[in-house]
């Protein structure tokens, strides 16, 4: 009788409606950044574009004198293999694995990163100083 009262129980709480879990943002419109300058919207086109395109290379010289240094490596120590000397078939094969390892430097990105993002970071804050925006442009559907 235990094992029928169980099993109804069980079955009552599969059938259980699940409640929707679509997140919040799925049902935005998908679109992209764009960069806009105010002072230059009464431009033709082909003017409004050249503009942006000398104050974006500009800002991109402006970013490269930002140096990305290497990264600082230590060298691991190499792997002694001569302790699997002289012990036989198992000795060989464990010999032969060791000397498949290799010593890959272990390396330390972490300046690089800071590096990149503050290149990021000058890029944006050049185009801003000049007017420039990033506005969200919808896609069209």
């Amino acid at each position: 009788m235990n094992k029928v009262i169980f099993f109804a129980v069980l079955l009552a709480g599969c059938r259980q409606e699940l409640p929707d879990i679509t997140p919040s943002f799925a049902n935005l419109p998908s679109g992209h950044f764009q960069w806009s300058n105010a002072s230059y919207a009464g431009l033709p086109p082909a003017q409004f574009t050249q503009q942006q395109v000398a104050d974006e290379q500009n800002c991109h010289m402006m970013e490269l004198q930002i140096a990305i240094p290497a990264p600082s490596c230590v060298a691991r120590p190499p792997v002694n293999c001569s302790q699997y000397a002289n012990q036989g078939i198992a000795g060989a094969y464990a010999a032969g694995r060791c000397a498949g390892m290799r010593n890959e430097p272990h390396c330390d990105y972490s300046a690089v990163d800071q590096a990149q993002r503050d290149r990021a970071d000058m890029y944006q804050t050049c185009l801003s100083s000049r007017g420039w925006t990033k506005q969200w442009v919808t896609d069209a559907r």
